[in-house]
């Protein structure tokens, strides 16, 4: 069961997050990575917008080697990390991490003995791990790099916040595109077949997204290009894909949109960096907000969300919003 505070449109899609105009990132902001024979070394930023990023290969030992990166989705991130952590390294293929649950992944070529490289490579945002691997011998696993969606300096830094405050599942929404992109524009249309809502152009702001075991959920806002019903301004309007959506939500007024077993959505205002839901169960869920939004998941058995509690930067108490003990529609 699935609860709107507006009306209900239910919509299962998969769209992709890649960004329309990427910035560039500076010189100083080169990936270097550098192999000895026994070490790899990282020298770089640790957070760069994404766009086309320079990446420079060093080989000062006398066997050939390659780098990877990997990206990986939410639910799969501890396992991908169990006896894998930044820092440290393993033998292929007693130490291997597990490959499923990746969100995207590259390998360049080798960088023979006594060798340098350098290459340029687009990069989405999102979270990657990088790798110096000598070919079915050995991995090491220097860094991990923040690649950040640009234009958006205020909910990137959110998105690149620690918890502060933390629960007994740790989640993070990622930064969306912003207003007048495809994705926004898309979801949008898929949600609208029928052309019910309309958008007013240059409205449908993709606001951001969490990878789920199930693949990503994006929330889009939107203007209403319909008259208002209501009479009056022009109806806001919020989506989550895949779930639902509606119009008349006043874009400032914190709100629970919808929840379920095992999930909800919610909205505490500019000014959040991090929400903890608590559930029926007495388990938590702590979040990263993007722009005070937020969708979660856990695990089913935890049960209904009971109250989501938001925090700012600093982890002091903003606000607490109550779900509805038993959901109706």
């Amino acid at each position: 069961m699935r609860v709107w505070i507006a009306s209900a449109l239910g919509v299962m899609v998969l769209v992709g997050c890649g960004g329309n105009d990427p910035a560039q990132p500076t010189a100083a902001e080169v990936v270097a990575l550098t192999f000895d024979g026994a070490t790899c070394r990282y020298d770089g930023p640790d957070q760069i917008p994404e766009g086309t990023v320079g990446f420079r290969f060093t080989n000062t030992s006398d066997e050939a080697f390659a780098v990877a990166a990997s990206s990986v989705k939410d639910w799969a991130l501890s396992d991908f990390l169990r006896d894998a952590e930044v820092g440290s390294d393993w033998d292929i293929p007693t130490g291997h991490p597990r490959a499923y649950g990746l969100d995207w992944h590259n390998r360049w070529p080798q960088v023979p003995a006594g060798e340098s490289q350098e290459v340029s490579w687009m990069l989405p945002a999102g979270t990657y791990y990088l790798d110096c691997v000598l070919e079915l011998d050995h991995v090491w696993r220097p860094a991990q790099l923040e690649v950040v969606a640009a234009g958006d300096e205020e909910t990137a830094a959110i998105a690149q916040a620690t918890h502060v405050v933390g629960g007994d599942l740790l989640l993070a929404m990622q930064p969306g595109e912003g207003s007048e992109t495809d994705t926004g524009r898309t979801l949008v249309e898929i949600f609208d077949r029928e052309g019910m809502f309309g958008v007013r152009e240059g409205t449908a702001n993709h606001v951001g997204w969490i990878d789920t075991e199930y693949g990503p959920r994006h929330i889009v806002t939107f203007t209403a290009g319909r008259e208002n019903p209501r009479g009056g301004e022009p109806e806001f309007c919020l989506i989550i894909f895949p779930g639902g959506g509606g119009c008349g939500i006043d874009p400032d007024e914190p709100a629970v949109y919808g929840w379920g077993q095992g999930e909800a959505d919610a909205f505490g205002g500019d000014g959040v960096a991090e929400a903890v839901i608590t559930t029926e169960s007495g388990k938590t869920v702590a979040i990263l907000t993007i722009a005070g939004h937020l969708h979660a998941e856990w695990p089913y058995e935890w049960g209904w969300p009971e109250t989501v509690d938001f925090y700012d930067a600093t982890g002091n108490l903003a606000l607490s919003l109550d779900f509805q003990a038993e959901p109706e529609g």
